[in-house]
């Protein structure tokens, strides 16, 4: 399911039975469960009161739980349940005015720039009829927007930190032309390109770029050859977050 939905569905995997961290790996190397969506965690979010496994709890975009279950069995409700609120969640509320809900359709559609400069428009230049109504919402709108800019940030400097910064430079570039009328973002966005142009980051972007590559191929074939590899790339790229976890999986490789 995190394969088939990609971005669309955040999939929080538990587990419960007391393994180790180097099992939970291992076990998740010969299953091919790594490299995609899918997050894992030794830590329960919360109870749902069942004893069997696997059983799951289904939260909608707001975090509210709708369903819960055992997850062999109601896996076709599940999934019937999730395409009902991605399509919900695509398409703005009937109850906002019609200028409003195209911004928050463009918004929907990961288009921050266009959504925010409908909204700019209509701030700027506010209707003649049903003013209160649609600056209300204009405004909402805008901090939703700001909201989702602000998480775009956090995510490209969370990837340079953490040993993606090739997924970070790549991001960067897409960001640049939609915040380009978003002066604070835009700041914001110029400053992560300059600490991505810098001789360090440069080093962490070959590295991550290079692991990337090579984590897929782990990823599936976790019975291949790869020690040498990752501990070669280690050597070659010492103090990068991407060498860290080179070394790490070097650990688990042959």
């Amino acid at each position: 399911m995190a394969k088939e939905y990609g971005g669309d569905l955040a999939v929080l995997l538990v587990e419960v039975q007391g393994s180790s961290d180097t099992e939970i790996t291992s076990m998740q190397l010969q299953k091919k469960w790594l490299g995609g969506y899918a997050m894992w965690t030794t830590e329960r979010p919360f109870n749902v009161g069942m004893d069997g496994i696997p059983h799951y709890a289904l939260l909608d975009p707001s975090g509210k739980v709708v369903m819960t279950g055992y997850s062999a069995r109601d896996h076709s409700r599940v999934v019937d349940k999730i395409d009902e609120m991605l399509k919900a969640a695509k398409k703005p509320s009937k109850d906002l005015s019609p200028k409003i809900a195209k911004a928050i359709s463009k918004l929907n559609d990961g288009d921050i720039g266009a959504a925010h400069a409908a909204v700019a428009k209509l701030l700027a230049n506010p209707p003649r009829t049903d003013t209160d109504r649609v600056m209300r919402e204009a405004k909402m709108a805008e901090a939703r927007i700001v909201q989702k800019a602000d998480s775009e940030i956090a995510r490209v400097r969370w990837m340079m930190d953490n040993g993606y910064a090739h997924l970070a430079k790549e991001r960067v570039a897409d960001l640049a032309g939609e915040f380009s009328k978003m002066e604070d973002h835009a700041a914001r966005c110029a400053a992560l390109k300059t600490d991505l142009a810098s001789a360090d980051m440069a080093n962490e972007i070959a590295a991550s770029a290079k692991l990337a590559k090579l984590e897929d191929k782990f990823f599936e074939d976790s019975g291949g050859k790869f020690k040498k590899s990752f501990a070669s790339l280690a050597e070659k790229f010492p103090g990068t977050q991407a060498a860290k976890r080179a070394q790490y999986w070097s650990g688990f490789a042959q």
